[in-house]
């Protein structure tokens, strides 16, 4: 019960995590959460006390802001393109190939990794405001890619979980100690119980990472279908038509051999339900991958 009831209460969490709640575009949608008895976190002054009401939960309104906002933009200003990072949705081949586009150098690599904004030759933080962000996303093209969030959250386990790095700290961030290993059905469940807020941007939900309630997007592509839509994405914009491949693969037969349990399917379907909504795709695990339909794009 306690988890089911995680997922309303992001609305009342919003202001205490930094999001911004002053920059929508388009009329946030309703998403399919039930309002129900939640806990609500009250702070009071540099502690936080618990406490329990019955509160029916309006219309979540999903955006970032600040330096997770700015860090989510990826400039070309030579291709008048903006990237919005996606974790665990072939971002790093995705920064790469706007970096080298942006150099229009096609054997460049970075110095320290892909993900390094203060060496990345694109627009992104430390040297991007808000201001300067919005600014930006009116006047170049806006793109991103999304994915089943079941595929995500498998990935997300055997990169960032099985595979441990940065000395745990994801395990740590997952809600278990730098040297466990836990099972994959619990590591969904530990997330259940933590507000969605506080989620690392690898499994944190998509419509969040994305903005989806502040940014207008002019293409939203979709991971299961990455060659078509990117020749798609490139016949409509400055994007180059081939992609430089980066990252690590976790393996189909891998990703197939996780399954969920009935009650962490259901975890995933609360935790996610924006970016089942959103972005078209079936509530089954067992589903094809592919969306139901093609996101919309916003614009």
């Amino acid at each position: 019960a306690q988890q089911d009831a995680v997922l309303p209460a992001a609305d009342r969490l919003q202001s205490e995590f930094g999001f911004d709640m002053s920059h929508w575009r388009a009329a946030p949608k309703r998403l399919a959460y039930d309002p129900a008895p939640i806990p609500v976190v009250l702070k009071v002054g540099d502690t936080e006390t618990p406490s329990r009401q019955n509160v029916a939960a309006p219309p979540l309104r999903l955006t970032l802001s600040g330096v997770s906002f700015q860090k989510s933009l990826h400039v070309s200003r030579r291709l008048g393109a903006t990237y919005v990072n996606n974790p665990k949705v072939a971002c790093s081949t995705i920064k790469l190939t706007l970096q080298r586009a942006e150099l229009e150098d096609p054997t460049y690599d970075p110095v320290r990794s892909v993900h390094d904004h203060e060496g990345s030759p694109l627009l992104t933080w430390p040297d991007l405001t808000d201001d300067k962000g919005d600014e930006l996303l009116n006047s170049t093209f806006v793109f991103t890619f999304v994915r089943n969030p079941f595929d995500r959250l498998r990935s997300a386990y055997l990169n960032k979980i099985v595979r441990p790095q940065k000395k745990g700290q994801f395990r740590v961030s997952a809600g278990f100690g730098p040297e466990e290993l836990p099972d994959f059905n619990d590591f969904v469940l530990s997330l259940a119980n933590q507000p969605p807020q506080s989620h690392n941007p690898h499994w944190r939900a998509q419509a969040l990472n994305l903005s989806i309630d502040r940014i207008a997007y002019d293409f939203i592509g979709r991971l299961e279908c990455f060659d078509e839509d990117w020749a798609d994405l490139s016949a409509r914009s400055n994007l180059p038509r081939e992609t430089s491949f980066a990252g690590k693969s976790t393996g189909k037969k891998h990703k197939q051999d996780l399954t969920f349990t009935p009650a962490a399917a259901d975890a995933v379907r609360r935790m996610f339900a924006a970016d089942f909504t959103r972005f078209g795709y079936d509530t089954d695990p067992s589903a094809n991958s592919v969306p139901l339909r093609r996101p919309d794009a916003g614009k």
